[in-house]
């Protein structure tokens, strides 16, 4: 006598209900940890653009760069962004500039402060230098060290993420601390 296995109705209706609310209560939790690590990737980038701003005027390519910059540009809603520009001379508008790396942000990210325009400098480093390190540093508004707020802040506002990331620069050579809240 042969005997034959199988499962039955109910019990394959159990598997598939346990793997719907597997899914049902699972996805909702990976959207949120996909948009937190995106968010976390974000910082990252924009910490990386101010190490490239301190290495770049630390050893130039080029003797005709006059500094580098990180700026911000607010102007359209939900496409800000982060830039790391070279700069010909004082000035650093129009021709005498040029953008290397930009980090935009995604949607539901925003700029925070710097207040004010919609357009501005965060931090300039020059390429003159002094017992081997850039000759200055500066920041928009100018800061004391060591400083105790954070010079620029970004946040997302997505109820996925509802976080912020506070940057704030702790002493020379500009080394800056990352600080990421819940909201």
């Amino acid at each position: 006598m042969i005997k034959r296995q199988a499962y039955t109705l109910i019990e394959l209706l159990v598997v598939i209900a346990i793997i719907l609310m597997l899914t049902v209560f699972g996805l909702p939790m990976f959207n949120k940890y996909q948009h937190v690590t995106e968010f976390n990737q974000k910082t990252e980038e924009v910490k990386e653009l101010f190490n490239s701003a301190q290495a770049m005027a630390l050893s130039p390519e080029t003797t005709s760069i006059y500094s580098y910059r990180i700026n911000y540009d607010k102007t359209t809603t939900n496409k800000h962004k982060y830039l790391l520009v070279s700069c010909l001379d004082s000035g650093c508008t129009g021709a005498n500039i040029k953008t290397l790396s930009t980090v935009p942000l995604l949607s539901g990210e925003a700029i925070q402060i710097p207040a004010g325009p919609n357009t501005g400098m965060i931090l300039e480093c020059r390429t003159v230098m002094v017992n081997g390190r850039a000759m200055a540093c500066t920041t928009n508004p100018p800061i004391v060290f060591p400083a105790t707020t954070a010079i620029f802040t970004f946040g997302d506002t997505n109820n996925s993420v509802d976080r912020l990331a506070k940057f704030t620069l702790t002493n020379d050579p500009f080394r800056l601390d990352i600080v990421t809240l819940d909201l």
